[in-house]
């Protein structure tokens, strides 16, 4: 993003450890865009799906990530599936 001048750095002037990332006005301009795309493509999205149907997949979306958030439910999930790939492994 740097090489296509969309963004530039700047150390933080109160911590020397920081630096800042900001949009250029060609990365402005490019976030605009993205951000109009995005809004268009939802708005075809949901003229297709229902609202009951999108609600449901906003809470299964919602509840995936706190699941991959949340590192104990994610070990458990990862422990479950080896484990039932090893049973079903053992079984064929």
């Amino acid at each position: 993003l740097e090489e296509k001048e969309w963004i530039y750095r700047k150390k933080d002037d109160e911590d020397r450890r920081s630096v800042r990332i900001y949009l250029t006005g060609q990365g402005i301009k490019k976030r605009d865009i993205a951000r109009k795309s995005v809004l268009e493509l939802n708005k075809q999205i949901r003229s297709k799906i229902s609202n009951d149907d999108y609600n449901a997949f906003l809470f299964v979306i919602k509840t995936i990530k706190i699941v991959l958030e949340d590192k104990n439910s994610l070990t458990n999930f990862m422990n479950k599936l080896i484990d039932r790939s090893m049973y079903d492994y053992a079984t064929t």
